[in-house]
């Protein structure tokens, strides 16, 4: 039962930080816990997925081929139903915002059929797929939807910039810091923490967002600013798992002190 869990412990909380926030933030309505079920049942399916397609390899197939199906085919009926409860229970207004989600999640989707999920794209857009979710659960709440799509934005661009510096981390490991594809990496995480951070006080200055977005962006760009220009000794991967954690729990310190 345990190889049809999610492997990557980091995906727990880029699947639980959203959504926790979201629900601290919003009223914890019906149409919100439905909608974060129907999040946590797409999550849960991942493992059985992999299991099922053969990426975990033939002999975890073979082995637990059975139970993924069981346990698959549970989580996926869990979001099915619970996703179709929350959308009926929500405005029809916001409807449409499940799609933000939606839309990184399939692309997700082709990448492990392919057997590519383990690419930059497919990483970052799960990481992008499991932030955005927090937005119908925070309109399914009753939150504006300025503030559920701050909420959404902070941890997409926190997370993406956290797979970005980690994919230096073992680029490094694999071929030293002035390896190409790991130089490559590092000009991508600082590019982006800078597009980023900017971004944001743009909008707080132009009056779209309140300073709490841009503060709950810099734990994440100077965490992964520092592994990029000075990735950790194999030795410390443990510490830097977390320091990640760390950093998610100050932006959602950030979050919910400067929203709520």
């Amino acid at each position: 039962m345990s190889a049809l869990w999610p492997r990557e412990h980091g995906a727990y909380g880029q699947a639980g930080f959203p959504l926790l926030t979201a629900l601290v933030l919003a009223d914890v309505a019906v149409a919100s816990v439905l909608i974060a079920l129907a999040v946590v049942g797409v999550f849960l399916a991942h493992e059985p997925m992999q299991v099922l397609l053969g990426a975990r390899g033939a002999r975890a197939r073979r082995e637990h081929g059975r139970q993924a199906i069981l346990w698959g085919g549970t989580w996926v009926a869990l979001a099915v139903i619970a996703g179709v409860a929350g959308l009926v229970s929500m405005s029809p207004a916001g409807r449409w915002t499940v799609l933000w989600p939606v839309i990184p999640a399939v692309i997700v989707l082709v990448a492990a059929v392919r057997g590519r999920e383990k690419t930059t794209v497919p990483e970052v857009g799960a990481a992008a797929a499991l932030s955005l979710a927090a937005v119908p659960v925070c309109l399914a709440g009753g939150l504006d939807g300025r503030v559920a799509a701050a909420v959404g934005a902070v941890y997409a661009v926190t997370f993406a910039l956290m797979t970005l510096a980690v994919r230096v981390v073992v680029l490094t490991m694999r071929a030293g810091a002035q390896g190409p594809a790991a130089a490559a990496s590092r000009r991508v995480v600082i590019g982006a923490a800078v597009v980023g951070l900017c971004a944001a006080v743009g909008a707080w200055i132009y009056g779209a967002w309140s300073v709490t977005v841009p503060l709950a962006l810099v734990p994440g760009v100077i965490v992964a600013s520092a592994l990029a220009v000075r990735p950790p000794r194999a030795t410390k991967l443990r510490l830097v798992g977390w320091v990640l954690v760390g950093t998610s729990c100050a932006a959602m310190a950030v979050l919910i002190g400067g929203l709520r």
